[in-house]
């Protein structure tokens, strides 16, 4: 069983993590779980949960911590340490016009048409702010790259 697992990339067990928690927690729900009674399903799944997202805000400090370090530690001259200060800059700068963008646009769209539309972009918006932040980045960042650090787990 674990030799099968080490097969599949790093990306891909997060991603097959994720698809199973969604899952158990629709089968959860659809138990008749509630916050009131919850079932022996959804009570595990609380718990193992709260525990997740506890271990994920004590590492991710020192994971990102040790990626700075290492980023650091792998430059070879001043040269390479500004061209990582300017491409950081950029790609700040970038994500930074393209969110402004993506919200002036959505926030007219809404503004002007009203009804339908202020609608579906208000829900977008709420769906958004309703992901929990760390285990969504978490699971993109795995499924984009091979492994942390340069290959580690992938």
């Amino acid at each position: 069983m674990l030799a099968s697992l080490r097969r599949i990339s790093f990306g891909q067990q997060v991603l097959i993590g994720l698809v199973l928690g969604v899952v158990l927690g629709l089968v959860a729900r659809s138990t008749g779980s509630t916050a009131d009674d919850p079932t022996w399903l959804g009570q595990t799944l609380t718990i193992v949960g709260s525990s997740f997202v506890s271990l994920l805000r004590t590492i991710v400090p020192a994971l990102v911590f040790l990626a700075i370090v290492t980023s650091i530690a792998n430059l070879k001259q001043v040269t390479g340490a500004a061209r990582l200060a300017w491409q950081t800059l950029l790609w700040f700068a970038a994500t930074a016009l393209i969110a402004v963008g993506i919200g002036i646009t959505l926030g007219l769209i809404a503004g002007y048409f009203g009804g339908l539309p202020d609608t579906v972009v208000s829900r977008l918006v709420e769906f958004v702010l309703s992901l929990p932040t760390i285990p969504v980045w978490l699971a993109l960042a795995a499924a984009l790259v091979a492994g942390l650090l340069g290959g580690i787990g992938g």
